[in-house]
């Protein structure tokens, strides 16, 4: 039940008052069977791609607008930018097959600054209708060091296949 006022400028009729605080947002079918839910996670961002049964995990592809320099070490992605370096921690997988949660290993795959996920031990793509499969980006790190973290932070921007942006209102 958080809300916040907005009273900037002069003009009332631009003035906002109880704006309700939300955790997150979900983007149902942002691909072809894959969710995509941001959340706040205490001072960080969280994304989470839930993949449905049967859709493909390779359509997810994010860039970083902003970023100096996008590097793989030990599993971790690391964003470099002018204000702080950001850690995301080696991506979590897993699927619920017949009621028991299996992790899944998955790691990031970087290729022209294009974020993706593979999977190099496979998962079960059949598995029945409402199975999903839950990428999270793991919490970020190093930020809490940085007075500006927040203007420090790239854009994460998914693109399609072809690497054009995706435009969140579609």
């Amino acid at each position: 039940n958080t809300y916040y006022n907005y009273f900037l400028g002069n003009d009332p009729e631009k003035w906002v008052s109880k704006a309700f605080a939300y955790d997150g947002v979900m983007y149902e079918a942002f691909y072809p069977g894959v969710d995509l839910e941001i959340r706040s996670a205490g001072q960080n961002v969280k994304y989470d791609f839930v993949v449905g049964g049967g859709s493909d995990p390779s359509q997810i592809k994010v860039v970083y607008l902003g970023a100096n320099e996008i590097y793989l070490e030990n599993g971790n992605l690391n964003i470099h930018t002018s204000l702080a370096d950001i850690t995301e921690k080696k991506p979590v997988a897993w699927q619920v097959l017949d009621g028991v949660k299996v992790n899944v290993r998955c790691d990031f795959r970087l290729e022209n600054n294009a974020v993706s996920f593979e999977f190099p031990e496979g998962f079960d793509a059949c598995y029945e209708l409402g199975a999903a499969l839950a990428v999270g980006g793991g919490p970020r790190t190093d930020l809490t060091d940085h007075a500006h973290a927040a203007s420090a932070d790239p854009h994460l921007v998914p693109v399609d296949q072809a690497g054009r942006v995706r435009d969140l209102e579609d």
